[in-house]
């Protein structure tokens, strides 16, 4: 019988290609399954079906994820807790947005979509 586990947000680490940042506030993982089906000429039953997943990330942080250092594009996301490193490739950015309230920090948040996710154990 597995044990259950709970994942504390203290104790994920997040890497931006590859390197550690700080200031984030949450993330959201998601995965969309589309179904890909293969027909054969004038029949209505499929001969293949193929599952291509679809990653969406939305990432809350104290710092805009756009403007990455040197100008970088970026390419890979990975959460790290537990034993287990989580990595998402092939990322871009869909869309960012800034949430400013008086007297409080500047929240940006970004959605990301990612086409590959590994994970590894460590």
């Amino acid at each position: 019988m597995s044990k259950l586990k709970f994942v504390h947000g203290d104790g994920v680490s997040v890497k931006i290609n590859g390197r550690a940042v700080g200031g984030i506030l949450s993330a959201e993982c998601g995965v969309k399954n589309n179904l890909m089906k293969i027909q054969e000429f004038l029949t209505v039953k499929p001969v293949y079906f193929e599952e291509s997943p679809e990653y969406t990330l939305v990432i809350k942080s104290r710092y805009d994820l756009s403007d990455l250092p040197n100008g970088e594009q970026l390419s890979s996301v990975s959460f790290e807790y537990g034993g287990r490193k989580i990595t998402y490739s092939g990322c871009a950015v869909g869309s960012t947005s800034a949430r400013m309230l008086p007297g409080k920090l500047t929240e940006y948040s970004a959605v990301l979509s990612a086409s590959d996710r590994s994970v590894e154990y460590v």
